[in-house]
């Protein structure tokens, strides 16, 4: 039994993480897409509601690469 609640907890820890990692890269592509269209970080902000400071991170590293 005690194989089993660790298996499922472990299951909803990885689900969970999956689930994080999806809005994270979906929210980086939509980013990306709106500054290609030259947004601002301010209105990519606001438009996808998303903490300015995210969005400077984003921009940084797409820059940088």
């Amino acid at each position: 039994m005690y194989h089993f609640l660790v298996h499922k907890e472990v299951s909803l820890m990885i689900s969970g993480l999956e689930r994080y990692l999806n809005r994270v890269e979906d929210d980086t592509i939509a980013v990306l897409k709106l500054l290609v269209a030259g947004k601002t970080v301010e209105q990519i902000s606001n438009e996808l509601k998303i903490p300015l400071k995210k969005v400077a991170e984003i921009k940084e590293k797409f820059e940088s690469s």
